[in-house]
């Protein structure tokens, strides 16, 4: 299952799963069954009958497989998981929090008429709060919790052991457009096709707005203490990564 976050590859992760010919992938790319979760029912209604339906057509294929970029922001997403689908494999898409709060402001800014791209980050920090979960999907202060990950990924490790959880990076997708590939087979050891070009990735961030200088370093100080702990976690020195002191 690939976790999340949102607007760190998980499309292009959906199109590598597809091309491997031994994943099934669900038709639909996001089904949020653990995401959006109302006991006993989910979004619009789906029963565990209804989400075990869109893997139906699988034929021969080693694996199936869905994606759901929320849930790695979800509370009890990888506990239901666990309770419901047992020891699976779990993949964790991550990219710089700042870059992925800009790419998920890009991304909604003509649907839900944002604005200001330094307002919306000002007023996803100052709402923010880290007990209050709600699934307000256009909500400035869900798109920073989105970028905070360490809860996410510690809940994986926790319910699926670290040799079931890969973590890909949406950094290392635009310096080699075969890394991932690469990691995914080793992690699945089932063949990916290598290609000679990179598909591009979340066109929209070559949009001109970006953080002010000001604005930045507040995003850079606010996403630190979950930064620093998850470079802990996965003893990657994720800081010189990402870099989150440049502005972005």
């Amino acid at each position: 299952i690939g976790v999340g976050s949102g607007r760190c590859g998980t499309s292009y992760l959906f199109g590598l799963l597809k091309s491997s010919g031994q994943v099934y992938v669900t038709p639909v790319k996001e089904t949020n069954y653990f995401g959006i979760r109302q006991q006993p029912f989910n979004r619009m209604g789906m029963t565990s009958r209804d989400y075990g339906m869109l893997f139906v057509s699988q034929k021969d294929e080693r694996y199936i497989s869905e994606i759901t970029p929320v849930y790695l922001c979800h509370p009890l997403a990888m506990r239901l998981i666990r309770a419901e689908l047992g020891p699976v494999k779990i993949i964790v898409t991550l990219r710089s929090p700042i870059s992925r709060l800009r790419s998920h402001f890009l991304y909604h800014q003509t649907l839900h008429k944002y604005g200001d791209l330094d307002a919306y980050a000002r007023a996803g920090m100052d709402n923010y709060v880290a007990e209050a979960f709600t699934m307000a999907w256009n909500s400035a202060d869900f798109a920073v919790r989105m970028s905070r990950y360490t809860a996410g990924v510690a809940a994986a490790l926790e319910h699926f052991g670290r040799e079931n959880v890969l973590v890909l990076m949406y950094e290392d997708l635009q310096q080699s457009h075969n890394k991932w590939a690469e990691q995914l087979e080793a992690f699945l050891t089932v063949p990916f096709p290598r290609t000679e070009r990179a598909e591009a990735v979340n066109k929209n961030t070559k949009s001109e707005a970006r953080f002010s200088p000001e604005v930045s370093q507040r995003l850079a100080a606010f996403f630190a203490d979950d930064v620093k702990r998850l470079s802990a976690l996965l003893k990657v020195d994720l800081n010189s990564y990402w870099d989150i002191h440049t502005v972005q």
